[in-house]
């Protein structure tokens, strides 16, 4: 009996793990503009790589074009107690710019890697 009682008191402490990931936008983006290229690549093919439409675009006054894409990931692991519980959430968000001349080709583009390898980390803490 002491021992089905010490057994039902630590499972009620022990709440339980979390792990949760949240995708912003077009999963794996850096893999799909892998094979954009400057000067050959045209709107349509960005389109294609991507998937979606851009959230912003500007018209600027050459006629030129920029297109610009919001993405990113996010990991939370954590452990809760029914007293204590912490968690960690790392989150990297990043923006694709991708610049138009008037025929619709790529002239330039620019992708942050902020959200390329996130790593898990349960330890809120610091560093260490």
């Amino acid at each position: 009996m002491r021992t089905v009682v010490i057994a039902t008191v630590l499972a009620a402490l022990t709440v339980g793990c979390t792990w949760a990931r949240g995708r912003i936008n077009t999963p794996d983006f850096h893999n799909k503009v892998a094979a954009i290229e400057v000067g050959v690549s045209t709107q349509e093919d960005v389109l294609d790589a991507v998937g979606s439409y851009p959230g912003t675009v500007r018209q600027l006054k050459s006629g030129k074009e920029i297109w610009a894409y919001i993405f990113g990931d996010s990991k939370t692991e954590g452990f809760s107690l029914i007293i204590v519980g912490w968690q960690k959430s790392n989150i990297g968000i990043d923006t694709a710019l991708f610049k138009f001349d008037e025929n619709g080709v790529l002239e330039r583009q620019w992708v942050s890697n902020n959200s390329q390898d996130l790593e898990w980390e349960m330890w809120p803490y610091g560093d260490d």
